[in-house]
């Protein structure tokens, strides 16, 4: 069993034991007596978490951006992903956001406002009237200053800095001791988020603790609902897929369907992407006819780009968390946090707590208060393997429509069942 195993081992037993503590609690201890062992035991812990949490937010963000840049050494390399990668990519993700924010819609149209005893949060929801316009979003990206992106946690600006001062170094001509200092300061934060990350069972037993002794078994519904909205989610994403290959290659979508669907159970068990890979490339070249020279690059460079799990799961949490703080989901907001989710989607740091990390900026645009990311980290372990479904979906897809305009596709492999 691998690291990642255990860990998702570790984080179910933990959620099991939080659900089943906080049952107990619910039922057999008097409400003053609860409020006591929440306000003075539960919360302050789960919050030193979060502050941690927090606290490494926007340093591992802008060093994974900033390393990420400056190891692109050759502007070809960029070149060469080539505009029809990037437009299907964007074009599944924006199609995926947009179902997975009327689909998130739908699941969490009642009244969810029980769940916020359970989070306990010092912030207030603001009023619509205070959320950024999508205008304000893209114009107020370049900070004023270097500091305040790291003090309020604006993960756009601090990504706007990190291209930037990357794309200068490059400019500059990196000196290859800069290169190190950089890669020096990505891995030891990544090294502190990892020793924080280790603490996540604990957390979600917490949270879950919490959460249930307050609402019972009312806050595991809402749950399901989720785990259900991801379930449809692998479809949606599966139909977005279908709809690609038949605008895109002008080809029957059902033979590509139906092969997608029977690698999926195998990318489900299989958290990592570098662990996928030969299995990925292997499926691509012997079900879809796709050329191998190809896919070896587009496939690695697809993990980085295609995220239609992330638009999906950052759909259905944030919509979740607005009907629990009781915001209105108007026109307006609709279409701010449609791009924004597809950005952050995008954007998403490959690092431990990564989609956290950008649930809570997301959160931060739609007025929810920052403490409801407790939330998120009880079902992200769970998410982040529908997630892979999704992703891995997406990127398969995007190799297709490539090989396709490429003419490095076996149209009799394809067809052949």
């Amino acid at each position: 069993m691998t690291k990642t195993q255990k860990q998702i081992v570790r984080t179910v037993a933990g959620l099991v034991l939080g659900v089943v503590c906080g049952l107990l609690m619910h039922h057999f201890i008097d409400q003053p007596t609860q409020a006591m062992i929440n306000d003075d035991v539960l919360v302050p812990l789960r919050n030193v978490f979060l502050d941690a949490l927090k606290m490494m937010m926007a340093p591992v963000t802008f060093f994974a951006i900033l390393a990420g840049v400056t190891n692109v050494q050759d502007p070809g390399m960029l070149a060469n992903m080539g505009g029809k990668m990037v437009s299907v990519s964007l074009f599944m993700q924006l199609i995926t956001a947009f179902l997975g924010l009327l689909l998130a819609a739908m699941i969490f149209s009642g009244d969810l406002t029980y769940m916020q005893a359970g989070i306990d949060t010092s912030g207030q929801p603001q009023a619509v009237s205070d959320f950024p316009s999508l205008k304000d979003l893209f114009f107020s990206i370049v900070p004023n200053n270097i500091v305040d992106p790291f003090k309020g946690g604006n993960i756009l600006q601090v990504m706007f800095l990190a291209i930037f001062f990357g794309v200068v170094l490059n400019k500059m001509g990196l000196p290859k001791k800069v290169n190190q200092a950089i890669s020096f300061a990505f891995n030891f934060s990544i090294a502190v988020l990892r020793i924080i990350v280790l603490t996540i069972p604990v957390m979600v037993f917490l949270s879950m603790a919490s959460l249930i002794s307050r609402t019972g078994l009312d806050a595991l519904v809402e749950f399901s609902g989720l785990f259900g909205g991801l379930c449809l989610g692998v479809i949606i994403v599966w139909l977005v897929g279908a709809l690609t290959v038949v605008l895109f290659c002008r080809f029957s979508p059902i033979p590509f369907t139906r092969k997608l669907m029977s690698i999926s159970p195998f990318v489900f068990s299989v958290s990592s992407s570098h662990a996928r890979l030969p299995f990925v490339l292997k499926f691509c070249e012997e079900k879809l006819g796709i050329n191998p020279n190809l896919a070896t690059f587009s496939i690695p460079v697809g993990v980085q780009l295609n995220k239609a799990g992330n638009c999906m799961f950052f759909s259905l949490m944030t919509l979740m968390m607005m009907a629990i703080y009781g915001i209105e989901l108007t026109s307006d907001l609709f279409v701010t946090l449609l791009f924004s989710v597809c950005i952050m989607s995008i954007a998403k740091p490959p690092v431990p707590c990564g989609g956290i990390i950008c649930l809570a900026y997301l959160f931060t645009v739609v007025g929810v208060p920052a403490e409801a990311i407790s939330v998120v980290i009880c079902v992200d372990p769970i998410a982040a393997m529908f997630n892979g479904v999704c992703n891995e979906s997406a990127n398969i897809t995007t190799t297709f429509a490539l090989a396709k305009s490429n003419n490095m596709l076996d149209k009799e492999v394809y067809y052949k069942s």
